[in-house]
């Protein structure tokens, strides 16, 4: 009876005593996750500050070299064009050999490097090589790294992992949309030399990689084309599914223009930066607990809803008036993306096998990419032909139809 009486006094001291809490930043979720997928996040973030840093000024700079609008499209499409259909053979060519890495960290560093040409143009003609080269690097290094991330994540936390890396990657384009605009609008630096220090910031985010270690496999030895024939149906089903949701995604710049229309003078820039801003914000605040929700509750719902809510929010855009719609309307947006961008590839990640994941990725970004280039057409000529909002009925109308279609592909477990 002692015994037992003095182990119930052990016991009962034993509970009083505090529990030893860990630290604030082990409590968090995305600080749990491998420290690869941390330092892709990371790289993420600067490629993005740099990128955003660029983009909004390379219209201007284009311009400034004699462009037409014509000349800028051309530009834009052939990168476009290039990174989508070198996506699928550099997912293949991770599968084949089975390392990525030197895949990803070759692709960055093109980016970087093409980087650096864009403000030693003399002729807005140098664009047609320097852009494209610049967006081979963005096709080189996205589907190895997505297959990557696949790999290191926990089965049970791949919604997590790529909701972190979306949210990292959003975050860069804020940061390098607010120096951007500081670095011309109140350092008042040349464009030229805001162009270098955006290619700078690329540059940065290359050494990061060489901490990257991923999961070595053994080469498949087999063609392209059966890789593709080896994906259960579930995946080329959703490979259809991001096809529909491709050509329907209404590309950003629509939905500026349509919010530029409603103000004048010094607003009608301001309001569509800003609203950029808000959208990219709510984005980046999204994408970390879409991504577990992904985790818990199964990856069709979260599409399903992110696509229901896309169509809403194109539809927000294309009849909103006033302001605070616009604003609602925007939020939606970025609440969409949100959902939508990581737990698609999460989703895939679940779907496909192991031997041809990184190939998997790959057509998934070329098909979807090469059908969002096909539906920006669709959109401008809406709207040239129908005005402000026939493309975002359009891009609501396609966004049901994927979600339609998204009830066909069956849950499985991860392959």
């Amino acid at each position: 009876m002692k015994i037992f009486a003095a182990a119930g006094v052990v016991a009962s001291r034993t509970k009083s005593l505090p529990m030893a809490r860990k630290p604030w930043w082990g409590r968090i979720g995305v600080f749990r996750l491998p420290r690869g997928i941390l330092l892709l996040g990371l790289v993420s973030f600067l490629t993005d500050l740099s990128s955003e840093t660029i983009l909004p000024l390379l219209p201007l700079h284009l311009a400034a070299l004699g462009a037409t609008g014509v000349a800028v499209g051309l530009v834009s499409g052939l990168g476009d064009a290039a990174a989508d259909l070198l996506k699928v053979f550099a997912g293949y060519a991770g599968d084949r050999t089975g390392r990525k890495r030197p895949l990803v960290l070759a692709g960055y560093a093109l980016s970087a490097l093409g980087k650096f040409l864009f403000p030693l143009a003399a002729t807005w003609q140098q664009f047609l090589v320097f852009r494209p080269l610049e967006r081979l690097g963005k096709g080189l290094r996205s589907a190895p790294r997505d297959a990557i991330i696949t790999d290191l994540a926990d089965p049970q936390a791949l919604g997590l992992a790529f909701g972190f890396h979306r949210a990292a990657d959003t975050a860069g384009a804020i940061a390098g949309t607010v120096l951007g605009i500081a670095l011309i609008g109140w350092m008042q630096l040349e464009i030229r030399t805001v162009l270098f220090i955006g290619a700078a910031l690329a540059l940065a985010a290359v050494p990061w990689l060489f901490l990257l270690r991923e999961q070595v496999r053994p080469p498949v030895n087999r063609s392209l084309a059966l890789h593709i024939s080896s994906l259960p149906r579930p995946a080329r089903r959703l490979l259809a599914v991001g096809a529909v949701f491709g050509l329907g995604k209404v590309g950003y710049m629509f939905y500026l223009l349509k919010v530029s229309g409603h103000f004048a003078g010094p607003m009608a820039t301001l309001a569509p930066l800003l609203l950029y801003l808000w959208f990219n914000l709510i984005y980046t605040v999204a994408a970390v607990p879409a991504g577990r929700w992904s985790d818990r509750s199964g990856r069709r719902p979260v599409l399903s809803a992110g696509l229901v809510l896309l169509a809403l929010a194109s539809l927000g855009v294309g009849y909103s008036t006033a302001v605070l719609p616009l604003v609602a309307a925007f939020g939606m947006y970025g609440v969409a993306n949100g959902l939508l961008e990581g737990n698609f590839r999460a989703y895939l990640g679940d779907l496909s096998p192991d031997a041809s994941r990184g190939t998997a990725m790959g057509l998934f970004h070329t098909v979807s990419g090469l059908a969002a280039l096909a539906g920006g057409l669709v959109a401008g000529l809406l709207w040239d032909r129908l005005g402000g909002p026939a493309p975002f009925v359009w891009g609501a109308v396609l966004c049901l139809a994927a979600a339609c279609m998204l009830t066909r592909v069956t849950p499985v477990a991860r392959q």
